[in-house]
Formats: structure tokens, C-alpha cells, sequence
């Protein structure tokens, strides 16, 4: 029995080494490349992970000026590495997470806040993280400040690099796929213009759609709604508390998306939700700090784009790469919003406040209502696609 027992831990103890070597010399989930301890891997500049295993590993070792948080929407359509993002946020990481609720974006904004808060916080709102729930974040992601830098956190954290379930499917999911491994956010354009290729431009843009009404409806926990509310205001109260500069903002969303909402019977909850949000940022700005609120999600120009049926170009959308991410170009404006810019679109971004929510929230009932007289194809379009998922 002895034998045996020394036998398996040698073997397992083996395994281990032998898979932590494996993975340096591989590199699968681009570790050593984002903190820099190699500059190249034998096979290039793979990168094998996902945005969270991305995240988890950036986080302990990042002191960012400004901290950029979010869904996967900030995650594709804020680059910190642009020049006209950079000159505004200086040394920035985003923190982009595809399909998180809440409460994961949140585990990952307090970890970073309480070990190395930034200057600035830009906190990126979707409506669907809110009712939403897919909570994978790192376990290590619990701990309190002050211990990141443990022994023992230090082998969770490769652990989780290294031989988590996450870790491990994410690897399997897009092994032979090219992934974005730079801090300005979560997506791969090559990776992005190769679906628009195989799909042309409107098909990707309604596998995109089909897939949020899939997960909207399978995911729906309108039970921790009211608790994601009250956790987002203890986040801006513990962020102001530290003296961070908060600027709060809804993403764009397309018009389709909007016309989706409205479809599965969600766009009422969405304009309440934005009252609510609302009523957050008013209260903490009676209490202990000055916050702002952005709304970009209001139909514009740029967020009524056509995405054509007969148009099969690689990438002829301006501003998104379909309905639901917007690019890097809108991004860029949505930062010279929040930064008082001039050069940011007139009717681009709506300060909400108490004096201002409910005739933003009259102006969005109208503006849909139009666009649907206008648009009845569209319309009709995304209904079929709702009934259908």
C-alpha cells in the first residue's frame, strides 16, 4: 500500500511539472508573453485563452491609470492602445468581459480597485448583465487586498492558468484560432472579418443576434436583479471613498438591439433600468462624490447603420462589427464624450440625471416607435428572429 501511495504521488507530482513545462515552452494561455517573461513562443503569437484567463493573469501584476470595465462590448469597441483613447486615459487596461453578469464584473473590478486602485474608472453599463447570470470568474478573485501577492495566491492563481476546467476548455474552444493577447481588449479583428467571410455581413449579424436571444432567454435571473443594483452602488461608494474618478456610461447600442429588446418584451425593463441606474448615480453624488452617466444607447446615425443582405464586402459597417460590438472608431468617441470634447457628436451621448431621465426615457419610446414606422422590414425581421429562439 505504501508502494503504491509513493507511486502515485511521484506520478502525479511528474504530471504536474511535466504540464507546467509543457505550458511554458507552448505557452497556450499567452502567461509569460502578457507579463513579460518571453518575447516569442514556438508557436508565435498564438494566444490560447480566453478573456478571463487573459484577466486573471493581468490583474495581479497591472497598475493601470485607467481601468476600463465592462461587457464584451467595452471589451471590442474601447482600444486604451489608441492614440486618441491613450491621450485621455494614459497607461489603460480593459477589463472586457464577453456574456458576464454583474456579479463577475464586479469580482474582477474590486479585486483590481482594492490592490491597485487607478485613477480613473470607466465602468462600461449593458442592461443584460444585470438580468443575466454567467459567473466564471477565478476563485482567487475572492481574496481580500492585501494577499495577492502570497504564496499561496500565487499558486492559485497558476493553478488556474494552468489546469483549471476554464483554463482547459477555453484552450480546447479556439486552440487553432489567433486571440487578441494585448490589454485593449477582448476581440481579434482577423478572427471577427473571418466570420463576416464565411457568413457575409448580415448572416453574422443575425448569428450574432440568434445567440443573445438565445442567452437572454436561458439565462434570465431576474431574482438577482435588484441585488446586482445594490452591489453596483457599494461599488461606486467604495470606489469613491478612494478618491477614483468614476465615469459611468451605457454602451451604443444598435438599433436592432433595441428592436430585439422590444421583441422579447424587454424594452420596458430596459428604459426602467436606466431610471434606476439613474436614481444610483444621483444618490452618490448627494452622499460623497461627483459621477457621471453617460447614455450612448439613444438611435443616432451612428446606431442605425444598414446592415445589408446584399452586401457581402468583408466589413462595410462603419461603426459596428455587428449589432451588438461596436469598433474602435466609436469607441474613440464615446472617451472624447466622457472627456468633454468638443470633437465628440452633438447628439452623441445624453448626460442622465433626475432632470433629465424621464424626457430621455419619453424621447426613446418615440424614437423607437418612428424607427419602426419607418423600418417595418427590420422590425419584422427581429421579431421572426425572436419567436424563433
Amino acid at each position: 500500500m505504501k508502494l503504491y501511495l509513493r507511486t502515485f504521488s511521484i506520478s502525479f507530482a511528474a504530471l504536474l511539472v511535466l504540464s507546467a513545462l509543457s505550458s511554458y515552452w507552448f505557452d497556450p494561455f499567452g502567461y509569460f508573453r502578457i507579463n513579460g517573461w518571453r518575447s516569442s513562443s514556438l508557436l508565435g503569437d498564438r494566444v490560447w485563452g480566453s478573456a478571463r484567463v487573459r484577466n486573471a493573469l493581468l490583474l495581479p501584476v497591472a497598475e493601470p491609470e485607467t481601468l476600463v470595465v465592462g461587457t464584451s462590448r467595452v471589451g471590442f469597441g474601447i482600444d486604451v492602445d489608441d492614440p486618441a483613447v491613450k491621450h485621455h486615459v494614459g497607461f489603460g487596461l480593459n477589463l472586457g468581459i464577453p456574456g458576464a453578469s454583474f456579479d463577475e464584473m464586479d469580482a474582477y473590478t474590486r479585486y483590481a480597485i482594492g490592490n491597485h486602485p487607478p485613477r480613473t474608472l470607466l465602468i462600461g453599463l449593458d442592461f443584460g448583465e444585470f438580468f443575466t447570470t454567467y459567473n466564471n470568474a477565478p476563485s482567487f478573485l475572492q481574496e481580500v487586498a492585501g494577499e495577492s501577492s502570497s504564496y499561496f495566491s500565487l499558486l492559485r492563481r497558476f493553478s488556474y492558468v494552468l489546469w483549471s476546467k476554464d483554463a482547459i476548455r477555453n484552450t480546447m474552444r479556439i486552440a487553432f484560432e489567433e486571440h487578441d493577447s494585448s490589454q485593449s481588449g477582448t476581440f481579434n479583428r482577423a478572427v471577427g472579418l473571418e466570420y463576416i467571410r464565411k457568413r457575409g455581413l448580415h448572416g453574422n449579424v443575425l448569428a450574432t443576434e440568434a445567440n443573445m436571444v438565445s442567452v437572454w432567454k436561458q439565462r434570465s435571473d431576474w431574482d438577482s436583479y435588484s441585488e446586482r443594483l445594490a452591489s453596483l452602488d457599494k461599488l461606486l461608494n467604495d470606489a469613491c471613498n478612494q478618491g477614483i474618478d468614476v465615469r459611468l456610461f451605457i454602451s451604443p447600442y444598435h438599433v436592432r438591439q433595441l428592436l430585439l429588446l422590444d421583441s422579447m418584451d424587454l424594452w420596458s425593463h430596459f428604459l426602467s433600468w436606466k431610471r434606476r441606474v439613474t436614481q444610483i448615480i444621483d444618490g452618490r453624488d448627494q452622499s460623497s462624490c461627483k459621477l457621471t452617466l453617460i447614455d450612448f444607447s439613444r438611435i443616432t446615425l451612428l446606431t442605425s447603420e444598414s446592415f445589408s443582405l446584399a452586401d457581402k464586402r468583408q466589413d462595410s459597417a462603419e461603426w459596428f462589427f455587428e449589432s451588438s460590438h461596436y469598433k474602435h472608431a466609436l469607441g474613440v468617441k464615446i472617451v472624447e464624450r466622457l472627456w468633454g470634447m468638443e470633437s465628440a457628436p452633438v447628439d452623441f451621448g445624453v448626460e442622465l440625471n433626475s432632470e433629465t431621465i424621464e424626457q430621455e426615457i419619453l424621447q426613446m419610446r418615440n424614437e423607437l416607435k418612428r424607427y419602426k414606422e419607418d423600418h417595418p422590414e427590420v422590425a419584422d425581421e427581429l421579431r421572426k428572429l425572436a419567436e424563433r429562439y
